[in-house]
């Protein structure tokens, strides 16, 4: 299993903050905005599509730098994965409408704030968000920043996944700004977080 923490220049202190709460063996994944952000205004999209190769094959645990864990995050998180350890599990999610742990079509996945993926799909979303980037025409597209959800979703669609959303969520939003697009807003938070 892999726990990887996708950050960025400026979110340093949130990052390790969120890391000493992880298990030692915790990947950051760091975005230090040199990489030209090509067809987005945002150099977050290659970052994000590094951290689903560094899990390659493997089971992983995707992590945002801007939220804060529930108590005893470990062990839920550890007691979600090996009731459902074959799943893809969302543990964030915006959704009034996500009051109970359920099932829901992979073409909706949305919220990648805290994720679990078994083994072989961050390797299978990694190569779909190849197709995905050079499909994308930048002209037309209503993509800016960084499409990644929309990616992952369209993945899971083609592949007729489905996902778990975990309720109540183990993961909340921080509430600051963000570093991809900083006109989105800032007070995104679960409803059905519990510290």
């Amino acid at each position: 299993m892999k726990y990887i923490v996708n950050t960025c220049k400026g979110r340093e202190l949130l990052a390790a903050k969120l890391v000493r709460q992880l298990p030692p063996e915790t990947i950051v994944n760091f975005d230090d905005f040199k990489t030209p952000p090509s067809k987005f205004r945002s150099t977050g999209w290659l970052n994000l599509q590094r951290g689903w190769k560094l899990a390659g094959d493997d089971s992983a645990v995707v992590f945002q730098d801007d939220i804060v864990l529930t108590n005893n995050f470990m062990e839920k998180l550890t007691a979600a994965i090996n009731q459902y350890p074959d799943e893809v599990i969302q543990f964030f999610s915006l959704r009034p409408t996500d009051t109970e742990t359920r099932f829901k079509p992979g073409k909706n996945f949305a919220s990648e704030l805290c994720y679990y993926l078994p083994r072989g799909v961050a390797k299978l979303i990694y190569g779909h968000s190849i197709a995905f980037y050079e499909a994308l025409n930048p002209l037309t597209s209503e993509h800016k920043y960084c499409p990644s959800d929309t990616c992952i979703a369209e993945c899971f669609g083609i592949h007729k996944m489905k996902y778990l959303v975990w309720v109540p969520n183990l993961v909340d939003h921080l509430g600051v700004e963000s570093k991809i697009n900083p006109r989105r807003q800032k007070d995104r938070h679960s409803k059905s977080f519990i510290m």
